[in-house]
């Protein structure tokens, strides 16, 4: 990995001026979703839980679902409770396949949103098929 490159991002993630959420810093953290890896897992902690980026989180939220990490299981579960990243954590916590999540999840099956409820019904039938 370019740890240039990840610096990089990294940095102009926290540094770039917007308002929506979908522009930019979301792209940038689509990039470090795709760059997620144990080598910048507590940087990649640290923007995916400051509730002040709202939706640019979403990809990197989903790219902790890549990592083995067991504090990412629990980092994902509490954002389960942030409007602004819900599916993902579900859809990332489908990825990882633990067990553990599956309480947190099942509540979700009736959430407001389709797309959580969506999310949720396929994390936990990945979860229970492992």
């Amino acid at each position: 990995m370019n740890t240039t490159a990840t610096s990089l991002l990294l940095a102009e993630f926290e540094n770039v001026k917007e308002s929506s959420g979908f522009g930019l810093r979301w792209a940038i953290g689509n990039a470090l979703g795709v760059l997620a890896s144990d080598d910048i897992l507590d940087e990649l902690i640290k923007l995916a839980t400051d509730k002040k980026y709202g939706t640019a989180r979403q990809m990197i939220v989903f790219g902790l679902g890549k990592l083995k990490d067991q504090q990412v299981i629990d980092v994902l579960i509490n954002l389960l409770n942030d409007d602004d990243v819900i599916s993902h954590a579900v859809t990332a916590l489908g990825k990882l396949k633990t067990k553990k999540a599956i309480p947190h999840i099942k509540p979700l099956l009736n959430h407001p949103k389709p797309l959580v409820r969506r999310e949720a019904k396929k994390a936990i039938m990945k979860i229970e098929k492992n």
